[in-house]
């Protein structure tokens, strides 16, 4: 509690203000209701975000204990401070958190279990997973080590490199799970491009600034040598697998930066993302400045750390945790490459019936362009439109996207099929006798049909039985 105050208008009313927000109570102090107005305040220490589960969040906050989110709101799994680096793996729908403070890791509902970390990790520095393989982890420490069952209730762990000396960040390539980066607290970067062997070896490079402070890691999925990296204050890119460097600090702030990650979904432009102590920017593989990505963040944000859903759709949200202002969300879909790309509802529908197309195109998008060839309409211009196939056969689609990156187009040949529903339906049953045998009795079964509103059913009705 910070302070406690009467309105000086209104004796009846109590006000508190705290690490949970401002409340008032009526009653002198037995209940409060909360009066913060939507004001974000919550303390974050740390917080992260699930890679495959869009409504998914963990943060550990201040005096207010720590939380997870759901589509159904946010809850609290305990009290008092909960400080703890956190990260999710890459399971399907993960809402598995582990936390790197104790080595411990829960489903967000349920509690702290270990996974098998050896002894000798005693504080989990970082951890790196990859999205082609969910089972695989590394965790550094001084140590590093592997496993290939994380989704065991005790995951085997192999320790496959010794360093002697504090690992700062650990990252496991997007594209290539074989390749792994580790930076340590004396500047140096250690690569890996066999980090899936028995004995994986380790090239060792020294990076231009210090890192001792902070320092992070990210790749771009689509260019196996390139990957970027922070060191305390600076930024830096290599396209030869980390063993020259190129200063891409440009117009950045001049303080220890927090986190950087690459789209991994759009990675021929290179969309990298930077989280400073205060904001949030992006990069193109071509600019030589990077671009404020702010807009309604809070004017005084304190930035802790930054994580992305990614299922490379328009779905895709970057979420930014700040002590003292809160969790925060935005899009990225307009900084991607232009892509034009699409869902249905049905793909087989019954000739006559009405389907509807969804767009997931990536990029600044200004207009778009259908094809549909045997439909109604046979164009349109609509983001998501809806068609009707009234004849028989397959039919191909096209979607043509224009924007600020000029036009993309993409055709799916035999896409929509309604030639199913030429088959005619004819109501027919076939009597059957069924017979098993259950302690020497022999029963003999048929089939009933019963009419119900929309339709029939079956039920199975015994009619006799005799011994055998």
């Amino acid at each position: 509690m910070h302070q406690i105050c009467e309105n000086p208008y209104n004796s009846t009313q109590l006000f508190n203000m705290n690490d949970g927000g401002v409340w008032v109570s009526t009653n002198g102090g037995t209940a409060w209701t909360p009066k913060s107005d939507g004001i974000a305040g919550y303390e974050i220490y740390h917080g992260n975000c699930s890679p495959t589960r869009r409504d998914m969040i963990s943060i550990g906050t201040q005096d207010n204990g720590e939380l997870y989110a759901t589509s159904a709101g946010w809850f609290t799994n305990r009290g008092g401070d909960w400080g703890s680096q956190c990260s999710f793996d890459y399971r399907t729908n993960s809402s598995m958190v582990y936390y790197h403070q104790n080595n411990k890791r829960r489903l967000v509902n349920g509690g702290d279990v270990t996974y098998g970390l050896p002894a000798a990790i005693t504080v989990c520095q970082d951890i790196a997973f990859n999205r082609s393989n969910p089972d695989l982890a590394f965790v550094g420490d001084s140590l590093i080590v592997r496993t290939t069952s994380l989704s065991a209730s005790a995951p085997t762990w192999t320790q496959i490199a010794s360093l002697g000396k504090k690992i700062m960040s650990m990252h496991s390539h997007f594209g290539d799970a074989n390749r792994l980066y580790v930076i340590t607290s004396d500047a140096m970067i250690y690569v890996s491009t066999n980090a899936l062997s028995a004995t994986p070896t380790f090239t060792s490079y020294a990076l231009p600034n210090s890192t001792n402070n902070a320092a992070n890691i990210t790749s771009i999925k689509n260019s196996p040598n390139t990957i970027y990296i922070t060191c305390n204050t600076k930024v830096y890119r290599s396209t030869d697998n980390g063993a020259t460097w190129t200063n891409v600090t440009y117009n950045l702030p001049s303080t220890n930066h927090v986190t950087i990650l690459a789209d991994e979904y759009s990675s021929s432009n290179e969309l990298v993302f930077l989280a400073t102590n205060n904001s949030v920017y992006y990069k193109l593989a071509s600019a030589t400045t990077w671009t404020l990505y702010n807009s309604l963040l809070p004017t005084r944000t304190d930035v802790i750390d930054l994580s992305i859903y990614n299922d490379s759709t328009s779905n895709t949200l970057l979420r930014l945790a700040t002590y003292g202002r809160g969790m925060w969300e935005a899009p990225i879909n307009s900084l991607r490459e232009l892509k034009a790309n699409f869902s249905v509802s049905n793909p087989y529908p019954c000739t006559g019936s009405t389907i509807q197309f969804t767009d997931l195109s990536t990029g600044s998008i200004t207009s778009y362009s259908w094809s549909f060839p045997g439909g109604t309409p046979s164009t349109s211009t609509l983001q998501n439109p809806t068609v009707t196939y009234n004849t028989a056969g397959n039919y191909a689609v096209t979607l043509t996207v224009t924007g600020s990156g000029g036009t993309n187009s993409v055709t799916k040949p035999y896409f929509i099929s309604t030639l199913g529903s030429n088959i005619s339906v004819k109501e027919n049953f076939e009597t059957v006798h069924i017979r098993r045998r259950t302690d020497r009795i022999r029963r003999r079964c048929r089939w009933n049909k019963m009419a119900i509103e929309h339709g029939s059913k079956w039920f199975r009705n015994r009619k006799s039985e005799y011994k055998i």
